[in-house]
């Protein structure tokens, strides 16, 4: 199966930066919630196909180090399938943006946050046209936005017990 994910899954599973403002007790619960919820994301699809779309990557990219920024895109490049936006996309992308105003208020992006509906869209239709079947979020909205295209679940708290193995007990 492939499987994309936003970058904030990347980031709270340990696999890019956070936030070097940030110590590591001045975590909350929701964010050691998010953490775990990552970790088993990627244990649960460890035998499948990772998607991590260029545009999430972009987002990643922001608070980091112009030197570090080539080492970073080539470790997430050789970890991660990265698609970029191309017309194929644009044209989902499209969609999404335009069916998010036919969305239930509560669900719908604010039109002060038409800027993050439009980079979830771009990320969500690049992952689609990767081949992507099902997408990982921790932003609510981004996930019912993909759920109009794609399986968008939400974030797993444990590990299925089919998948429960003694070796992982440490990581989680």
């Amino acid at each position: 199966m492939i499987v994309a994910i936003d970058s904030n899954i990347l980031i709270y599973a340990g696999h890019a930066p956070k936030d070097s403002n940030k110590k590591e007790g001045d975590e909350g619960e929701e964010i050691k919630r998010l953490r775990k919820s990552a970790k088993i994301i990627f244990y649960i699809h460890r035998d499948d196909t990772f998607v991590l779309p260029t545009v999430a990557i972009g987002e990643v990219l922001v608070p980091i180090e112009e030197s570090r920024k080539p080492k970073l895109i080539n470790e997430l490049t050789n970890k991660f399938i990265c698609p970029e936006f191309n017309i194929r996309a644009a044209s989902i992308a499209s969609s999404l943006v335009a069916r998010n105003k036919s969305q239930p208020s509560k669900d719908r992006y604010a039109k002060r946050d038409r800027h993050i509906l439009k980079a979830d869209a771009m990320i969500i239709a690049s992952a689609k046209v990767a081949g992507a079947a099902k997408f990982y979020s921790a932003d609510s909205k981004c996930r019912k936005l993909a759920r109009t295209i794609m399986e968008a679940p939400e974030l797993p708290t444990s590990i299925p017990e089919n998948l429960y193995s003694d070796e992982i007990l440490d990581d989680f």
